[in-house]
Formats: structure tokens, sequence, C-alpha cells
């Protein structure tokens, strides 16, 4: 009757963890239900499955993966490979609906979509490379939520300021790196460099696009403009 009963709460933190997880408005609450849920399925399926090795073995693995990642130093990733990487990351959103708070696939916000760009871009590093330390820096991004404004006043350390610019329209593209970021609207809204006279946010109005410049009749694009860059994709 025990084991009938841990099964069931088993199965229900199961369906609980996956509809958070995909759930794409993230806040502290979903954070720690989340984690929470992940740390409820791995211990019942160790404590229900004991028995049957294959299971047992895969739960002491993922523990003690899960240690090494915590624990082992790692390399600083390299500031060029990191750029790629976040700026395949961002692309790959593309199209996506607007969602206030959103940071997945199925609905994600301004300041979402950067975040989810350098998340992504520094685990699929991590898992490419071994690299836990990359591993790390992406799991503090995701769990350190942040707005547009805060990414523009440097995000715990990790954004510096390039220069202010008076439009991203007649910005100057030469002094501009793929990967940057301009805040606008007063730390209301947020936008990625992709490179060539383009830009990629997530719009409230028409979700993920890019914007060549200069852009045309784009009120983002005509209003100051704070320039930050990831310290984690400069070589200064």
């Amino acid at each position: 009757m025990q084991r009938k009963t841990l099964l069931i709460l088993w199965r229900l933190a199961v369906i609980i963890t996956v509809i958070v997880f995909v759930y794409p408005v993230k806040f502290n609450l979903i954070r720690d239900l989340t984690l929470g849920g992940f740390i409820c399925i791995w211990a019942g399926a160790l404590i229900l499955w004991w028995k049957v090795i294959p299971v047992r073995v895969s739960c002491i693995a993922v523990a003690l993966l899960t240690l090494a990642v915590c624990c082992v130093p790692g390399e600083r990733v390299d500031p060029d490979e990191l750029r790629a990487a976040d700026l395949k990351a961002l692309t790959e959103y593309d199209g996506d609906r607007y969602v206030w708070g959103g940071e997945g696939y199925l609905g994600i916000d301004c300041s979402g979509l950067i975040r989810r760009g350098a998340i992504d871009g520094e685990e699929n590093i991590g898992y490419r490379t071994l690299n836990p330390a990359a591993l790390r820096d992406a799991f503090f991004m995701y769990w350190h939520d942040c707005s547009a404004d805060d990414l523009g006043q440097g995000y715990r350390g990790r954004t510096r300021l390039v220069e202010n610019v008076a439009t991203l329209d007649s910005a100057d593209p030469e002094s501009l790196r793929p990967g940057d970021m301009a805040v606008v609207g007063g730390g209301e809204h947020i936008l990625a460099y992709l490179g060539n006279d383009v830009w990629i946010n997530a719009d409230p109005r028409w979700g993920v696009i890019n914007v060549h410049v200069p852009a045309q009749k784009n009120a983002w694009f005509e209003m100051p403009a704070r320039i930050v860059r990831w310290r984690s994709m400069d070589h200064s």
C-alpha cells in the first residue's frame, strides 16, 4: 500500500514537473517548482526502483554528474565561440509569439529572448565540450531572472556599457559587434544585434522578428538607445 501511494505521488510529480517545465512564463515559483520536481522525480525513482540495477545506476550517475558540474572548475569559453553560439540560439526563436514573461519556444518576451540566446549558447557549448563552467553560467542566468533595464544596468556584472546613441537607426555599425544589445524606451525594451545591419527582438506586436536598419516606422529604432555587451563575449 505504501509503495502504491508513493508511485501515485511520483507520477503526479512527473506530470507537474513537465507542465511547469514547458510553461512559457518563468518566475521564481515556476523555477522552484521545476527544480523541486526534478529532485522529487530523481529521489522517487531511486526509492521505488532501487532493486532495478539499471535505474539505480542511472540515478547515481545523474547525482555524480550533477556534483561534477557543480564542483569541477572547467574553462572560460572563447568569446568568439560563445558569440557564435549566442547568435545561432537567438535566430532559432525567430517567428515565435510574444508572451510577457515568456522564456521559451511556446512564448517569449524581449528580455527572455536575450537571456535564452545566452543560456542556450552556454548550454550547447557546455554539453558539446563537457565544460562544467559553461553549464554553471547557463544555470546562473536561468535562475536569476532580469528585465531589459537590468540587462542595460549590468545584470550582476555580466554586461557592460558600450555607448549611448541617439537612435538605433543612426548608430555607427563599425562600433557594434554581433551579440551586442540595445536597451530602448528607458529600459522598457531590448534588442540584439545580429550583424549586417540586422537586429532581432521579441516585439509585443509581431513576436520575434528581424529588423533591418534603417527601420521603417519602427518606434524602437527612433529613440535613444543604450548599447551594452556581454562581458563573456568581450575580448577586452
